[in-house]
């Protein structure tokens, strides 16, 4: 089989083993890759991932629509921070506005406000919830936007789910 393929339907990291074998002999690879969900914005309103893409409503190959108001929550479980990375940017200047809040929903902290081109810094959460929103207006529509966000886990001495003790004495 020539140019082999898989599909992983979640997130996550993930060992992989190539072998070919043909006349001149045989090899083996073993690699990890790691799997990171894809969000349309204007398709999903929420996510729980911890790591992923989110591009505009049309999506890594198209223009994005007049007239859009779309919003997302992230939300990842044991997340104690959210760091959000603008890898690409091409919105109309001064009309159409991506916005970053620190917190649940607009009314949060602004983290950072973008339009045109001008890709900025990272920015990083003071807690484990992040909201992004969009707008556009009437007309114009370029390639949009791709932000990758990834979730720093609360710290192991926080995160317990279950606990139990036992003793020898009764």
């Amino acid at each position: 089989l020539q140019n082999p393929s898989n599909t992983y339907a979640n997130p996550g990291i993930y060992t992989v083993q190539l072998i070919v074998n043909n006349c001149a002999g045989s090899d083996t690879i073993v690699q990890q890759i790691e799997v990171y969900s894809t969000i349309i914005m204007c398709n999903e309103t929420s996510t729980n991932k911890t790591a992923g893409f989110i591009y505009d409503s049309g999506g890594e190959f198209d223009t994005y629509q007049d007239f859009e108001n779309c919003s997302l929550l992230i939300q990842p479980c044991n997340a104690a921070t959210i760091t959000f990375t603008m890898e690409q940017l091409n919105i109309e200047t001064n009309y159409d506005y991506l916005s970053i809040y620190d917190g649940p929903n607009a009314s949060s902290p602004l983290l950072a406000m973008y339009n045109g081109m001008n890709l900025q810094t990272p920015v990083t959460t003071t807690g484990g919830v992040g909201f992004i929103e969009f707008t556009s207006d009437q007309s114009v529509v370029y390639f949009g936007y791709k932000i990758a966000y990834t979730s720093t886990p609360i710290g192991s001495s926080n995160n317990t789910i279950a606990d139990f003790s036992a003793s020898t004495l009764t």
